[in-house]
């Protein structure tokens, strides 16, 4: 029954198509990452963490503020 759903279908093209995007954008990071100091390094990875960490909340609270 839930083959023969469209959405099902959509989530899994989505998925396929994250797949190789995934894979390319790993190694496309690994290979600017290597060049960088490891200070810089460690400046870049806890700004992302937090700039993730900030759009969940975000995220979050809109989703309370503005129920759909």
């Amino acid at each position: 029954m839930i083959w023969q759903n469209r959405m099902f279908s959509n989530i899994l093209w989505f998925a396929l198509l994250a797949i190789p995007v995934s894979i390319i954008g790993t190694q496309v990071r690994q290979l600017a990452f290597r060049k960088l100091p490891e200070t810089i390094f460690h400046q870049t990875l806890t700004k992302l963490v937090l700039l993730s960490s900030l759009t969940l909340v975000l995220g979050e609270m809109a989703a309370i503020v503005f129920p759909i």
